[in-house]
């Protein structure tokens, strides 16, 4: 789970570095973009193309709760007021 991007960072720079970093595994990667003034908050699958572009499908936070469990409670920010966990 990727939340929020700064810094120049880009998914299409992050992801290989971290497929890089894990050779040998089967890595599932989801963005969590977090609510600001400017735009809402929202979850994502994330999927590399044969190219290298990196895919957003975006996932409601009860899916993407349902398929992480546990460990979706454990990061989520109590500050966070996005549309996530028990949101749309």
């Amino acid at each position: 789970m990727l939340s929020g991007l700064g810094g120049g960072c880009t998914l299409e720079k992050l992801l290989p570095l971290l497929r890089d970093e894990y050779p040998d595994e089967a890595v599932d990667f989801f963005f969590h973009m977090p609510s600001d003034w400017a735009a809402l908050g929202y979850y994502a699958a994330l999927t590399v193309g044969s190219d290298g572009t990196v895919v957003e499908t975006r996932m409601a936070g009860d899916t993407l709760a349902a398929r992480l469990g546990p460990t979706l409670y454990a990061t989520e920010d109590p500050d966070d007021e996005s549309w996530g966990w028990g949101g749309a």
